[in-house]
């Protein structure tokens, strides 16, 4: 099963290599978990031209408008093409200790019925 990895951002270049290369560490292949990066309405027109995996595609929407636009995104690209998908912001990295199948457990999750499944923000280490 091909699993999709859509990264939505604005305006984050440093956030969303981060994301991207950790990914990449975490699932190498590429054809099974490609990552596609929803880009609305940044003001640098291509963030990661020539910096990143020939992977990695990137849909630019000209406006911020992001209800509508990641809807037609959805829609367009990730719905008719497959049956499930992770979707995340570059902002939010995977603790270090999280195991390398992730992945696959949150699928047995679905699997079980539920309809999604996700990390929980490790929230202990934040100053009062």
């Amino acid at each position: 099963m091909r699993i999709p990895i859509v990264i939505c951002s604005f305006n984050q270049p440093t956030y969303l290599m981060q994301m991207c290369l950790q990914w990449r560490w975490y699932h190498q292949d590429a054809e099974k978990y490609p990552i596609y990066i929803f880009d609305n309405g940044s003001d640098i027109d291509t963030v990661f031209k020539g910096k990143l995996y020939d992977t990695v595609h990137t849909y630019h929407y000209s406006e911020n408008n992001f209800i509508p636009n990641l809807t037609e995104f959805l829609n367009v690209h990730i719905h008719p093409h497959y049956s499930h998908y992770v979707i995340t912001d570059p902002d939010i990295l995977i603790h270090p200790a999280t195991p390398p199948n992730f992945l696959e457990y949150f699928m047995a999750c679905i699997e079980q019925g539920y309809h999604r499944a996700g990390f929980g923000l490790i929230v202990d280490d934040i100053p009062e």
